[in-house]
């Protein structure tokens, strides 16, 4: 990792705090791969999984601890590397197999598949050191103009690795940029006044033209035939809390879906929905109604908490949810899973939660923490990642687990921790509560 540390302080020449270190006394990069793990793993939050449409085995999450975790064998081991803060979101290069990029103070970009880590933006001639503040002690970029620069949400053009699409704020404004050099420069093509959560790529527009769709509080700006028009979101929603899309083969239409409603990320609550577009927002569907068949009638809306589906085959869609009470005395959270598009749906993942003690899904193969505290602790999944060319693959994260399955949520099993026979259990290298 001697390349990382030069690199950093190369970007990062002091840090500022109460007085000046040089930055790379305070860079914790180091690859762990030769030492062995004395911890039991998992333990905290993690979140934004995603999986390389290159290789379902090559798939990465983040941790509200700052550390990230990379694994290239299906989660059968991980290997722990730092970004400074906490990730928000990795994007996989889909032409180019050794790219990823990551943002967490900044946008950082490997070519390596991700065993050494660079800065993209801001431009690392423009940095001029880090302010460390807070209890967390969160790091800020300082630029040499003092401007606060963050890429909200990105995307690489299905085609060509050189272009990539980005959502950029600077102090205030927020407008959609465009890079041919992979990140070296950008120019600003259009000012987005309803924030930006995801940029979709219609793999199937022209490439020198390319149709594109910008997610955003609760509308798509859409990009075609080089024209921008702003569609509403569905009817009565203020805020859609995630956005999931792909591009379907077979009916050659982009396929976006979104939810809304009361929720752990939208504790004001809104309107209740799992939505479906196949024009761009331009009109919507709420497919919500075949899940809530299981809910007990009269009771409240369950809560979506996140959504996913896949790049390559939108027809299969995933939602977390919880509080779906299906008995006056029994509430179930989990994962429902739907292989038609929303139409109907199936709890693939549910966990039972009542007064007379709380039992896990028979589906799901355990950890420590299941052992531990039970399915309460861990809660419904924040997010999910599912595999680009394969709908049966897809990673969980939750308040302190990973989980994944292979089999389209047949079956489902922890992929942080393993038992040791006759003993304890031990570490596959997602530490985030360690020895």
């Amino acid at each position: 990792m001697k390349n990382i540390r030069i690199n950093i302080r190369k970007i990062f020449p002091f840090v500022v705090m109460m007085f000046l270190f040089p930055a790379f006394l305070l860079v914790s990069c180091s690859r762990n791969d030769a030492w062995s793990f004395v911890g039991f793993g998992g333990g905290g939050a993690m979140f934004f999984p995603a999986v390389s449409p290159h290789n379902p085995d090559f798939a990465v999450v983040a941790c509200d601890m700052t550390g990230n975790y990379l694994t290239c064998n299906g989660g059968l081991s991980w290997r722990m590397f730092c970004l400074r803060g906490p990730v928000r979101y990795f994007v996989f290069d889909p032409v180019d197999s050794n790219i990823i990029y990551a943002n967490s103070i900044g946008l950082f970009k490997s070519r390596d598949r991700g065993n050494t880590w660079d800065l993209l933006y801001p431009d690392p001639t423009d940095v001029t050191g880090i302010v460390s503040r807070g209890d967390h002690a969160s790091e800020i970029i300082i630029t040499k103009d003092s401007t606060r620069r963050r890429v909200l949400t990105m995307a690489v053009d299905p085609s060509n690795s050189n272009i990539l699409y980005a959502a950029i704020s600077i102090d205030t404004t927020l407008a959609f940029c465009v890079s041919a050099d992979q990140g070296i420069h950008w120019s600003r093509e259009k000012d987005l006044e309803n924030g930006a959560r995801n940029i979709f790529v219609d793999p199937s527009s022209p490439e020198e033209n390319r149709t594109l769709y910008i997610a955003g509080e609760n509308t798509i700006t859409v990009r075609e035939n080089g024209i921008w028009k702003t569609n509403p979101g569905p009817s009565l929603v203020r805020s859609l809390t995630c956005y999931a899309g792909g591009f379907d083969m077979e009916q050659d239409r982009f396929i976006i879906y979104a939810i809304s409603g009361r929720s752990y990320f939208n504790p004001e609550g809104d309107t209740s929905g799992i939505y479906y577009t196949e024009d761009g927002g331009l009109t919507w569907e709420n497919r919500q109604d075949d899940l809530l068949q299981w809910r007990m009638k009269g009771a409240d809306f369950p809560e979506w908490r996140t959504i996913a589906t896949s790049a390559r085959h939108p027809g299969t869609v995933y939602v977390s949810y919880c509080g779906l009470i299906v008995h006056k005395d029994t509430t179930c959270i989990g994962v429902a899973k739907s292989e038609d598009y929303g139409k109907t749906w199936s709890l693939a993942w549910k966990d039972k939660l009542s007064p007379g003690g709380d039992v896990y899904a028979s589906n799901y193969k355990k950890g420590w923490i299941d052992e531990r505290w039970g399915p309460g602790w861990g809660e419904n999944p924040f997010s999910i990642a599912v595999s680009p060319v394969n709908p049966d693959i897809c990673y969980t994260t939750d308040f302190g687990r990973t989980v994944k399955t292979t089999d389209g949520g047949k079956t489902w099993e922890q992929v942080y921790t393993r038992k040791k026979e006759g003993a304890g259990w031990i570490s596959r290298g997602l530490n985030v509560t360690t020895g």
